[in-house]
């Protein structure tokens, strides 16, 4: 559930997309006031890792706050993280997605719920590819997919959520 922008054009979002999420946390910045309108991050413990940033943008985009990718903005990153440790974290990255879809279809989001099926059926297809092509870090990706989405989906389901002001379910 890795969210990676490589794009050399700057985009502008007005609406959630079905195969992705389109906000970078690592890069982005936004007035204050918009937490007004918004609501803060939902730390609500099941969003924990991945979730919480992909809730508060979804709850943006519906409040009719456009989200802006510029590629001229660049931040480094050192990198974390050992190849033995992607597996778990692979996992707690689909579980926070898993916990994103839950909190909105408890709401009863139908856009969610698309997600949602496309995050679920394609998980085994990634690990089944990555098995055929011995791709280590796919098969860590798949397997925290296949793993970890549905019990987030569960925990997510239990998770009331933050609502902001001007958005509807």
């Amino acid at each position: 559930m890795l969210t990676v922008n490589t794009a050399d054009e700057p985009t502008t979002y007005h609406s959630p997309l079905i195969a992705g999420d389109v906000l970078f946390p690592p890069n982005m910045a936004f007035a204050v006031r918009l937490l007004e309108r918004i609501g803060w991050l939902d730390e609500h413990p099941s969003l924990a890792t991945a979730g919480e940033d992909n809730e508060w943008a979804h709850r943006a985009l519906r409040a009719g706050v456009p989200i802006v990718y510029d590629p001229t903005v660049i931040v480094g990153h050192l990198a974390r993280h050992r190849p033995e440790d992607l597996p778990a974290l692979y996992r707690r990255y689909a579980r926070g997605q898993g916990a994103f879809y839950g909190t909105w279809l408890r709401r009863g989001d139908r856009f969610i719920a698309r997600r949602a099926t496309r995050d679920l059926l394609r998980a085994p297809w990634l690990l089944l590819r990555g098995l055929v092509t011995w791709n280590a870090e796919l098969v860590s990706m798949g397997r925290g997919e296949v793993l970890g989405l549905l019990p987030g989906i569960v925990a997510g389901l239990r998770n009331p959520g933050v609502r902001a002001k001007n958005t509807s379910p």
